[in-house]
């Protein structure tokens, strides 16, 4: 069991709101309170301008955003539709025009923002990318494929195949691989194996992550290369959600090149993900209305798979398994010759040498074969295809079974406001990942004592080649954010990693 438990200050997933405060002749107004309402929560952040007319709303969550400012003698400011991105710092001036306060100035279709206020190379994966981009096995490491210097070396596969354990394996603008950082809502999610992640997030939970490449901010640390920064979706006043299922099965599929030419049918797959979403308002009716104050969003994914392999293999001919030889030869047609080893004999007049005498017809009796020899090879199959040499007999056994895999993962989220600058919130993720090995030589051997048992994907024997694969990744975090003063923010994070 790998247990990891790190208490994270100010290493952050969320972005802030700043500007500068004016008046329509460009000079800088202080002690103006500007306020960040998230739309979809009604969640709302204040901040007051300095004597520079700067002011600053920090660890605002990632969402759209309405910044408002109010001043007596001038109107209203109001604008709407920003998108604040993980890790973003955002730039809005406020301009204030003389005019009574009940008259409102909306600003609106200005030029694309950029973030101008920080020099860290980063990228955004927005939620658009995390969910439409088609990913052959639904990883959300694949992404980073998409980021220019960075190169993936494990996310080809599910999750569920290999465990999470391998997915540390990538590399930015040259770096080591296995040093980068993992961070799940503001917290790390790295396991000590291979400084990998602890739990890989289902797409459909993520609502957007950044890779940090290079010039990173002070807040983010144990990282020797690149830091990924995800962020879980979190509930709104809305109750929202979404059901998928993704299947592909050999029906679908053309038979392969060496199927076809040992005539062979197609093999058997089965790959099938299927899960759900679903978010809102903590509402219990007649008790708690939870509207603009605690949201919940809950996921789960199944996984299930029957994937084939491939494998040209050598095994003994019927008579060979029986000791009959008389057919083994090498590459040059020349008879393999077996020689009996109880007629060892020295040779007259020379020191250390000896000779022994062969089998007659190159066939051992069947009173010289051991017996657990004997058994040992009846475990092999007989030859199932042409050789690939008539005399040397190699490459007669095409291997093509299957291993099941399967992977159920879920997670929970609930966010709170326990005022207007006071914030909270609780995650648990959770997956049972279950691998068996694919047995090369067709079927289980009879004796029970060989299968590995509590699989999630049951029981199964590694005779024949292979290996099972069972893990328990679970990740929990758990944050605190309270502004207690314009110029003064708690905001605190824990988090437990572990994978049994």
């Amino acid at each position: 069991m790998l247990l990891g438990v790190a208490p994270v200050v100010a290493q952050t997933f969320t972005g802030s709101i700043l500007g500068y405060v004016r008046d329509s002749s460009g000079a800088v107004m202080p002690n103006v309170t500007v306020r960040a309402v998230e739309t979809a929560t009604n969640s709302e952040r204040s901040g007051v301008s300095n004597e520079s007319g700067f002011f600053e709303i920090v660890l605002l969550p990632p969402g759209t955003y309405r910044v408002l400012a109010r001043q007596t003698g001038f109107k209203s400011f109001s604008r709407e539709g920003l998108k604040l991105d993980t890790g973003l710092k955002l730039r809005i001036d406020v301009s204030m025009a003389p005019g009574d306060v009940s008259e409102v100035i909306e600003v609106t279709g200005e030029t694309p923002l950029l973030e101008t206020s920080s020099s860290t190379v980063a990228q955004l994966i927005d939620n658009t990318k995390v969910t439409r981009i088609p990913l052959s096995n639904r990883n959300l490491l694949q992404l980073i494929n998409l980021i220019p210097g960075v190169n993936d070396f494990g996310a080809g596969a599910a999750p569920a195949t290999s465990g999470s354990v391998g997915f540390g394996r990538w590399s930015s603008n040259g770096g080591q691989v296995n040093s980068n950082e993992f961070m799940l809502d503001g917290a790390t999610a790295i396991l000590a194996n291979m400084n990998a992640a602890s739990i890989i997030p289902t797409l459909d939970a993520i609502e957007e992550f950044k890779i940090h490449t290079n010039a990173m901010s002070a807040e983010f640390g144990r990282t020797g290369g690149a830091v990924v920064n995800a962020t879980y979706k979190s509930g709104t006043n809305q109750l929202h959600g979404v059901a998928y299922d993704f299947w592909r099965n050999r029906a679908l599929n053309a038979n392969s090149w060496l199927n076809n030419r040992s005539g062979r049918n197609r093999d058997f797959t089965n790959i099938h993900t299927f899960g759900y979403t679903v978010g809102g308002p903590v509402l219990l009716p007649k008790v708690y209305n939870g509207r603009n104050k605690t949201f919940f969003f809950h996921n789960y994914e199944g996984y299930r798979d029957v994937l084939p392999t491939r494998s040209l293999l050598t095994v003994p001919t019927a008579a060979e398994k029986t000791g009959n030889f008389s057919n083994r030869r090498l590459a040059n047609g020349g008879l393999v010759t077996i020689y009996d080893p109880l007629s060892t004999t020295a040779v007259p007049n020379q020191t250390n040498r000896y000779t022994r005498q062969a089998f007659p017809g190159n066939v051992i009796p069947a009173n010289r074969v051991d017996p657990v020899g004997r058994s040992l090879a009846s475990y092999y199959p007989d030859p199932n295809t042409a050789p690939a040499d008539a005399f040397t007999n190699v490459q007669n056994f095409i291997a093509t079974p299957s291993g099941y895999n399967r992977q159920n993962a879920w997670s929970i989220k609930v966010d709170h406001n326990l005022t207007a600058n006071q914030r909270l919130f609780f995650r648990y993720s959770h997956s049972d990942q279950g691998g068996g090995a694919a047995n090369l030589y067709g079927a289980q051997p009879a004796c029970t004592s060989c299968l590995r048992q509590q699989n999630p994907a049951g029981a199964f024997s590694a005779r024949g080649g292979g290996s099972d694969l069972f893990v328990y990744p679970k990740n929990a975090v758990g944050g605190y954010t309270n502004a207690l003063s314009p110029t003064l923010v708690l905001d605190m994070r824990y988090s437990l990693n572990a994978s049994c």
